[in-house]
């Protein structure tokens, strides 16, 4: 069964571990229980929670007839101040993003959504849509498209 990915709705966190869950009910317009009856959860010690692995993130959303796209690391890509090479990322499209994770240690992420259709990030963490500005540093940026 596709799903469209137009009209997207926030689905707000549970517990520690549901971002990836959330983001990825959102795309698919279902509630975050839909999601964990199709999914495999695994279990990380250092935060004390269950979370979606990104593998079995991109095999529901596939699933559902879309793909998780190529994942664009800024930091990664510009080494030094002499090279750098530059993306054009279209904004009209939907993406997971990973950002730091503001309520933890630094070394944990957030997974958000791009809704290209609002121009909005969708956080699990917020009842309504943000601003892009409110998350100065991406880690990741992955298009979501339909198959």
């Amino acid at each position: 069964m596709q799903q469209s990915v137009s009209g997207l709705k926030i689905v707000n966190k549970k517990s520690k571990g549901d971002c990836l869950l959330c983001c990825a009910a959102m795309l698919t317009n279902v509630t975050r229980s839909f999601v964990l009856k199709e999914v495999k959860l695994k279990y990380d010690r250092a935060i004390r929670a269950y979370y979606l692995p990104i593998i079995e993130f991109s095999k529901y959303l596939n699933s559902k007839g879309l793909h998780y796209g190529v994942r664009i690391v800024p930091n990664y890509i510009v080494k030094d101040s002499d090279r750098s090479i530059t993306f054009e990322i279209s904004l009209d499209r939907h993406a997971l993003l990973t950002v730091p994770n503001a309520k933890g240690p630094e070394d944990f992420t957030h997974a958000v959504i791009w809704d290209g259709y609002q121009r909005k990030v969708l956080d699990p963490c917020f009842k309504t849509p943000q601003s892009l500005d409110k998350y100065p540093k991406i880690l990741e940026w992955s298009p979501i498209t339909e198959l």
